[in-house]
């Protein structure tokens, strides 16, 4: 039987195995996606503003391109801090290395980083809890069930 708490989009479920996440209560037949779509979006996002920055460039609109240049580097900064996040939902528990815990700041909700190796490469997942004061009970379930994996730091 899987342990079971709610993130604030979806659900978190442990099972003698795995770690899953998915948008129900039902974690049945989950499997990891073949594709990043937020790489993937971002990589043509960064494309298309790179083809528009050299496009006002050549007809002379030195403000566009500057523009342009300025959101190609923001978005390529992006790439680059995002690249070992993934969107895996189903994470085998003996590959997990680490836990942390962070609390709850001003604009988040409190949060975990799951970090487990893959075909030799760290990657990280994160777990987003609730922001609602009232989900306590949840954080707690939370806290128990993955520090039963691997001590929290």
């Amino acid at each position: 039987m899987a342990k079971t708490f709610a993130l604030n989009r979806g659900y978190c479920h442990i099972d003698d195995t795995n770690l899953i996440v998915s948008k129900t209560l039902n974690p049945e037949g989950i499997k990891n996606p073949k594709i990043n779509f937020f790489l993937v979006f971002f990589g043509i996002m960064l494309i298309l503003t790179i083809v528009y920055a050299v496009k006002n460039y050549m007809r002379g609109s030195a403000v566009l391109s500057t523009v342009y240049g300025i959101a190609a580097g923001i978005i390529g900064l992006n790439l680059v801090f995002n690249w070992n996040k993934n969107a895996d939902t189903c994470i085998p528990l003996s590959s997990i290395s680490k836990i942390e815990y962070k609390p709850s700041g001003t604009l988040t909700g409190d949060f975990f980083i799951i970090k487990y190796i893959t075909k030799g490469k760290t990657k990280q997942k994160v777990l987003v809890m609730s922001r609602n004061k009232k989900d306590q009970k949840e954080l707690s379930k939370a806290k128990k069930y993955l520090g039963s994996i691997i001590e929290l730091s």
